[in-house]
């Protein structure tokens, strides 16, 4: 039997509509609508409403390609592309508290290290003489910097009357708050720095 015997009888084959979806790279149901919309002919309708192709048909199909349907007119309407569509809706959410969470995450950071940074310059300037409302100034213009509002915060200097030796401390405090999906919840956000006072001064309340 020569190629061409073979090549004949497989033409004359007549398959189903899943085995044509596998040979077009697409799903059964986007295989079923491309029939409903005239895109597609079936050889014929068995009794029980199952589509059959000539096998002849469909290798032409395959043969010219810009005669035939393609996966990219169906995507939208595969089991494939379903079945993404639902695992994306379910992920989605997830992304986005993670997202959420790191921004936050990310801003609590952020604020940290200018009031860190903050106190630890706001210590070294009492420790040079400056009395106390002077250096709590200090300190705010140095969180304004930084984009901290010193509104928000609390600053605490002691003690409030230095002098050459002692150790005085700048400590800084800001409520802050997280927000979640079913929770929120308010707690401080502290950092302080102390240094020992480098002159004599004379400082008063």
């Amino acid at each position: 039997m020569d190629e061409s015997t073979t090549s004949h009888k497989t033409d004359d084959v007549v398959i189903t509509s899943g085995q044509v979806a596998h040979l077009l790279g697409v799903a059964p149901a986007t295989v079923r609508r491309w029939v409903q919309e005239g895109r597609l002919r079936p050889q014929t309708t068995t009794l029980g409403g199952h589509l059959r192709f000539r096998m002849s048909y469909i290798r032409r199909l395959l043969e010219t390609p810009a005669a035939a349907p393609t996966e990219a007119d169906a995507w939208w309407d595969s089991e494939e592309a379903g079945q993404g569509l639902v695992e994306f809706a379910l992920v989605i959410p997830l992304i986005l508290l993670f997202v959420l969470g790191f921004i936050a995450f990310a801003n609590t950071f952020r604020q940290v290290t200018a009031m860190n940074n903050a106190a630890d310059a706001g210590a070294f300037y009492a420790s040079l003489g400056h009395p106390a409302a002077e250096v709590e100034q200090y300190v705010g213009r140095r969180l304004r910097e930084q984009l901290v509002d010193p509104a928000e915060v609390d600053i605490a200097i002691s003690p409030a009357v230095y002098s050459y030796g002692d150790v005085i401390t700048v400590a800084i405090t800001k409520t802050m708050r997280l927000d979640a999906v079913f929770w929120r919840a308010d707690f401080p956000l502290p950092a302080q720095a102390s240094q020992i006072v480098q002159k004599q001064v004379e400082v008063s309340p």
